[in-house]
């Protein structure tokens, strides 16, 4: 975000007063307050100018402003709204052992709402900088970070120190209708808020028919599509889609170089000459310090995107590939699977017409592993070369090969990529721990189907990685860093569980008893149809 600017506009009230004339500016009495007024007409006229900027950029889909900016914008705050928020799920900061609840009032901090907005507004979404008591001459500054937060989860604005205690802010007493005093409230000045007018949905999302939640990967995630169906599908396209949908940033700027690498424990930084990258602290740098670094490339390792029809793709990171159902002809009951890995090609000798016929170890139901290679034997028949006679390695091959005369393993995965998917597939792998939690998520995806050309798939493979923590056995440990402790105690073996039975008919109320039964077993011979 962009450093603001001093504006220029704060300085229009002497210039208007000198020019309506020499007699207000030198002679009026009251030439301060027709001062102000004029510096007060600057600031409207400035907030006109930043409303022309902004409609001027949404012509561009990639100049549109992701948000609406009022330079000074009036908060309201009612004191009965104090902490009327309540306790959400993994909500940081809360121990549920001292008695914290979900959907219970959490009052150890002093909390708003955010304002839901009007329908001129609409949403106050960010305070990037501070909140003054006045707009002019202000007395009490609110700074971000240090005397207020957001809490962008829950929609709720933090203080920490309560802003009613003040004796600089304007208030006011709250009647109802009978004149009886029910409420106070203040008012608060938001310097550059920021409001979610869905520009990126009106003027370029309704066009690709995604509407998400308005935010800078929304904004890439519409471009991405866009480029897709205007200069058609292309592995960038499909890339920018995916890395935004996770919250990835990719490469600004033609050319850049790596300056800084550094986990902040709540997120990693790649900082460049031209840029600062965030990313997820789970994710791991690709690059190092100095790398050159190019436009659309990736920094982490977030995301890997292949393209099985260049000819040198590398798919080293995948295992294997399965196949079900929307890849395989009739007749099967499950998927197959292809490892990828060397395995051993097993020699079967010649069926009944002569030819020899060969398999390989792939996964997947029994009975379909046998179909796949029968079809596949019969395909070869049927187009005149068997997958034996493809795999000879006599350069010039009289009859049909023995097991010398062929390899002794091969890659099935590479085997099935190479053969079958080499022009219509791309493999794309996603770390679920690297995906930042303000990411619009991998629902996105299905938009993939929009600009994915025909007889092209995508495989994503979603790479689940449990949450891990490492325990310093040499230490024992703190509030802040886990550790282990010895203690010796002493242990006096199990206690000998007893129990008394008495029979039913001896036995007092409340007493464990026993008595005789008959249990009677049929056999049943006979089974209806």
């Amino acid at each position: 975000m962009a450093l603001p600017a001093y504006p220029v506009y704060d300085s229009y009230g002497p210039t208007l007063l000198r020019t309506i004339g020499s007699f207000w500016y030198h002679y009026f009495r009251d030439r301060d307050r027709l001062e102000l007024l004029f510096r007060g007409d600057g600031h409207l006229q400035g907030q006109a100018y930043i409303d022309f900027l902004e409609a001027v950029a949404s012509v561009s889909r990639f100049d549109v402003p992701v948000f609406h900016e009022e330079e000074w914008f009036l908060l309201i705050i009612k004191d009965s709204d104090r902490n009327r928020v309540t306790n959400v799920y993994n909500q940081p900061g809360l121990n549920y052992d001292e008695g914290a609840a979900y959907d219970e009032p959490q009052t150890d901090e002093i909390l708003f709402p955010l304002p839901i907005g009007t329908s001129v507004f609409k949403e106050l979404t960010d305070i990037p900088f501070n909140i003054y008591n006045r707009v002019l001459y202000p007395s009490k500054t609110w700074t971000r970070g240090t005397d207020f937060d957001i809490d962008y989860e829950r929609k709720v604005l933090r203080f920490y120190s309560d802003p009613f205690e003040s004796t600089y802010v304007a208030r006011r007493d709250v009647y109802d209708d009978d004149g009886n005093l029910v409420d106070e409230e203040i008012g608060l000045w938001v310097y550059r808020g920021q409001f979610d007018l869905e520009h990126v949905w009106a003027h370029f999302g309704f066009a690709v028919n995604l509407q998400l939640d308005s935010s800078q990967f929304y904004k890439d995630i519409v471009n991405a599509l866009w480029d897709g169906h205007v200069f058609g599908a292309n592995i960038e396209s499909f890339g920018q889609v995916v890395s935004a949908s996770i919250g990835m940033p990719l490469v600004l700027e033609p050319v850049e170089t790596v300056e800084v690498i550094r986990n902040e424990g709540d997120r990693l930084l790649v900082i460049t000459d031209k840029h600062v990258y965030e990313f997820s602290p789970n994710a791991t740098a690709t690059v190092a310090v100095g790398d050159t670094v190019r436009a659309g490339e990736m920094l982490v390792d977030s995301i890997k995107v292949v393209d099985i029809s260049g000819g040198d793709a590398d798919y080293d990171e995948f295992q294997g590939l399965s196949f079900g159902e929307d890849f395989l002809s009739g007749g099967y009951f499950g998927e197959l699977t292809f490892e990828n890995m060397d395995v051993d090609i097993e020699y079967l000798g010649a069926d009944r017409d002569g030819r020899v016929v060969i398999t390989f170890r792939i996964q997947g139901f029994p009975g379909d592993v046998d179909l796949f290679f029968e079809q596949m034997h019969q395909a070869g028949k049927d187009a005149g070369e068997t997958l034996a006679e493809l795999l000879d390695l006599r350069e010039n091959p009289v009859g049909q090969p023995l097991p010398e005369h062929l390899p002794a393993q091969l890659n099935p995965l590479e085997f099935v990529l190479t053969n079958t998917m080499r022009n219509h597939l791309v493999l794309v792998k996603i770390k679920t721990s690297a995906i930042k939690t303000d990411s619009p998520g991998l629902g996105v995806l299905n938009y993939l189907r929009d600009i994915i050309p025909p007889h092209t798939s995508f495989l994503v493979f979603v790479e689940v990685a449990p949450t891990t923590e490492t325990v310093d056995l040499a230490q024992s440990g703190s509030d802040e860093q886990p550790g282990i402790a010895e203690t010796v105690d002493r242990f006096g073996g199990a206690l000998v569980a007893v129990d008394s039975v008495y029979p039913i008919d001896e036995a007092m109320e409340d007493v464990a008893t026993y008595g005789d039964g008959v249990l009677r077993v049929y056999r049943v011979s006979e089974v209806c149809k």
